[in-house]
């Protein structure tokens, strides 16, 4: 029953206009602000972990936005799963540098786009898709009800959908050889063995080292992208360069590269970040962070 209602009330949000979406949802995360949960909690440390140079206010500010965007984004994915290409295509008024994509499309070497938890980032997919073959990794929710409507949204769009194991990870490579586009979210925890620690916003965090390793064994090119919120019902796509480290040797080069193009998309709209997921949770002596206060 609470599968059923959840996924009823998020095909309903596809029945709303977006602006109306957009004030409903900062509502909904201003809720979730005054209810001082752990999304809360965990944006507050991450933003402060991050952001030392924010006085408290202005660190506070920022936290209260980002979970208000958190609720956007709930509200939206209505839209998004439900709304045909052509409709969502109409709310991006605004691409930037589109030439660093088209010129790493143009190399023939494949092209991987690393797209962080920012903005609507699901609706970069959408974007994508209408250029060409995309592929991105896939890894199912629990629900099985999510699963479908999510698998069935993401596919609909053109996207090709590949399971987070070496299957997927073979998928991937063989897409990249092909001269097409793969989507990377590079700011997940990867399971353990499959990361090392590379600086975040001066941390030490534990990093994905799959976009390193495709790299390195197809010559791809990388470019960060956002999907940013603007206005009452519109999207600005952005795209952003790699530090010229991602191409590296060195792991750890290449890894703090990544996540210094991450920390640069990011700061186009740090409101817009999902800050709640806890990105520093392991530590490099092996310890587990506590978020609790």
């Amino acid at each position: 029953m609470k599968s059923w209602l959840a996924l009823t009330t998020i095909k309903s949000f596809a029945l709303l206009p977006m602006p109306l979406l957009r004030v409903l949802g900062r509502w909904v995360g201003y809720g979730a602000w005054l209810s001082n949960g752990r999304s809360r909690q965990i944006t507050e440390f991450n933003i402060a972990l991050c952001y030392p140079q924010l006085s408290a206010a202005q660190q506070r500010h920022l936290a209260k936005q980002s979970v208000q965007q958190l609720g956007v984004l709930l509200l939206e994915m209505g839209p998004v799963w439900r709304w045909s290409p052509q409709r969502l295509m109409q709310h991006i008024t605004e691409v930037s540098d589109l030439a660093l994509l088209e010129r790493a499309e143009q190399a023939g070497k494949g092209t991987v786009v690393v797209l962080p938890h920012l903005g609507c980032w699901e609706l970069m997919g959408v974007f994508l898709a209408q250029r060409g073959a995309v592929t991105s990794l896939y890894q199912p929710p629990e629900d099985p009800g999510f699963d479908q409507m999510i698998y069935h949204a993401r596919q609909r769009t053109g996207n090709t959908l590949v399971p987070t194991n070496t299957r997927g990870v073979k998928a991937l490579l063989k897409a990249l050889k092909a001269g097409e586009t793969v989507v990377i979210l590079p700011d997940q925890l990867p399971v353990e063995g499959s990361g090392e620690f590379a600086d975040f916003y001066g941390q030490p965090t534990y990093t994905m080292t799959l976009v390193h390793n495709l790299i390195k064994r197809t010559g791809a090119n990388l470019v960060g992208a956002v999907a940013e919120r603007t206005g009452r019902s519109g999207y600005k796509i952005s795209f952003v360069p790699a530090p010229a480290d991602i191409n590296a040797s060195d792991s750890k080069l290449s890894l703090t590269a990544l996540n210094r193009c991450v920390e640069n998309c990011v700061q186009l709209c740090p409101e817009q970040y999902q800050w709640e997921y806890n990105r520093f949770k392991w530590l490099p002596n092996g310890q587990r962070r506590s978020y609790k206060n």
